[in-house]
């Protein structure tokens, strides 16, 4: 179960198309009302970051530099104090980089291989879910 005193620093990573980010910012939203005391990041691809720029319940935007080598990504985040990450579009070096990292709750889908990186794992399809993404 999580704590919601103990997340201050949520992390919700869509580091791909225009779409998908867009698909993912209602969950921005959501997050600012489960812990309204967390800081909400959003971390995006390099192309999507001027355009979701702004956007209502983002702290701090991020963009991913797809072309920085896996040590640099490390140092990039081990000082932010991330105490949550949503991992919503599942990448295996993202997954790997913030297990590394040992960031608390750390959630994304169960269907990879590597998912045991997660240690709080989605059990949706979205060819089969009624839900939104």
């Amino acid at each position: 179960m999580i704590n919601k005193n103990q997340v201050k620093n949520i992390l919700i990573s869509r580091t791909d198309r225009l779409g998908d980010a867009i698909l993912a910012l209602p969950l921005i939203g959501l997050a600012g009302k489960i812990f309204p005391n967390a800081k909400i990041t959003f971390l995006v691809s390099k192309i999507n970051f001027e355009l979701i720029k702004g956007y209502k319940g983002i702290d701090e935007l991020l963009k991913l530099e797809e072309k920085g080598k896996f040590i640099g990504k490390y140092k990039f985040f081990r000082n932010r104090k991330i105490d949550m990450m949503i991992n919503v579009n599942p990448r295996f070096d993202l997954a790997l980089l913030f297990y590394l990292l040992g960031i608390k709750f750390r959630i994304g889908t169960g269907y990879r291989w590597y998912s045991f990186l997660y240690n709080y794992k989605v059990y949706e399809h979205r060819k089969t879910s009624d839900k939104h993404e």
